[in-house]
């Protein structure tokens, strides 16, 4: 992770900042709390994190033991820090058994910046937690009031390639006085290559890792930590997807293995029945597809509705590489969507339309210019769907 881009050069005094919060957080015996998304960006993020923050309190505590009491480490399932998240962790500090201190830190990582995070975020500070968020989505400027430390490629640029997963492991490679550095390059290439956010960043880690793994050895173990995530819903599988990542166990290899023949039959079913059942139309140089995956697909079920859409766009854009390509899937309460590179569409302009428009409709959503998600009351999902395609 020794690398220098203008990204990370100058969101280095806010890295150095949260790398001294933590310590300072370990040093006073705070609980420590790591919060990420639940798919692979955020689990990537995660583990790199995770050796940072658990040397840190292993530093400033006596007893093993004590790594359980002051750190709490459990993934988010909405992309976004939700009002139920903040109601479990602060009841973990404020109705347990075990005295702990009432200074606690919050680190939020493939999530926390949007306006949907506010609500928790602002919780949290009721109950004094100080709060580190590092992300790489759309931020709003809300966030910057209640949070102590906000890390996000946005500040610097617009629609920066950077993925969660990369910006943390930079983070614990300089927390780590910069050792284990093969092994944070390994976390930042997986995560960008699942994400799709293969920058300046990426390209540079992928170079000091491409002798060990191919391009497509990193993607099938994204594939399976994506895999893994979904598949074991609200259970915690930390165990499973840190080895995967890790191999400190030597069990990788098997756990690719265990999981390939259902994995990929699910995938190829997936596709098969995405584009029987897919509406797509072809206009001059703009292919826009329409999939009603509330009808075609089971609800909990692998692969998820990101899944689905990402596989579908992918295949569609194969087919038309000089065209315009936008795909949407629909359940009856939400808009997935995916763009190509040549398209001008921004998601986070169509929602604001979408809320203005339509302010009975609970509108809700956000993500990626090229790839977000849309939430509204299933009975104005016709309308919504027939405004966004006069909106693009």
């Amino acid at each position: 992770m020794e690398i220098k881009t203008e990204i990370l050069t100058k969101l280095s005094p806010k890295i150095q900042k949260a790398i001294k919060l933590i310590e300072s957080s370990a040093k006073a015996k705070q609980v420590i709390f790591l919060r990420y998304h639940n798919d692979c960006d955020g689990y990537t993020a995660a583990v790199a994190l995770d050796t940072l923050i658990h040397k840190k309190i292993s530093e400033n505590h006596f007893k093993e033991r004590d790594t359980f009491y002051f750190y709490r480490r459990q993934p988010c399932q909405a992309p976004f820090y939700s009002f139920e998240d903040s109601t479990r962790d602060i009841n973990y500090i404020y109705d347990s058994m075990v005295t702990r201190n009432k200074e606690p830190l919050m680190v939020l990582v493939d999530n926390g910046s949007s306006e949907q995070d506010l609500e928790g975020l602002r919780r949290l500070k009721t109950y004094g937690f100080r709060i580190i968020v590092i992300d790489h989505h759309p931020p709003s400027e809300l966030v910057d009031d209640v949070v102590d430390i906000h890390i996000n490629p946005w500040h610097v640029k617009k629609d920066p390639l950077l993925s969660a997963g990369t910006l943390a492991a930079h983070i614990a490679f300089l927390g780590m006085q910069q050792k284990h550095e093969e092994f944070y390059n390994f976390l930042a290439a997986i995560s960008s290559i699942s994400d799709k956010a293969e920058g300046e960043e990426y390209r540079a880690v992928f170079e000091k890792v491409k002798n060990k793994y191919s391009y497509d050895e990193l993607k099938l173990i994204g594939d399976v930590v994506d895999y893994e995530s979904q598949r074991s819903g609200y259970i915690e599988s930390w165990v499973l997807i840190k080895e995967l990542l890790t191999n400190q166990g030597g069990k990788r290899e098997e756990i690719i293995k265990t999981s390939s023949n259902n994995r990929k039959y699910k995938q190829e079913q997936s596709l098969k029945t995405s584009l029987k059942y897919a509406d797509t139309k072809i206009d001059n140089d703009k292919v826009v597809t329409w999939l009603d995956i509330g009808s075609t697909s089971f609800r909990g079920d692998y692969p998820s509705m990101r899944v689905i859409i990402g596989s579908l766009h992918r295949e569609i854009e194969a087919k038309n590489k000089d065209k315009e390509v936008i795909t949407f899937a629909y359940s009856s309460e939400m808009i997935t969507l995916r763009a190509n590179d040549k398209s001008k569409f921004d998601s986070n302009k169509i929602i604001k339309n979408l809320k203005e428009s339509f302010p009975y409709a609970k509108i809700d959503g956000g993500g990626h210019p090229h790839a977000a998600s849309i939430r509204f009351i299933s009975a104005s999902r016709d309308e919504i769907i027939q405004a966004i395609k006069k909106l693009i």
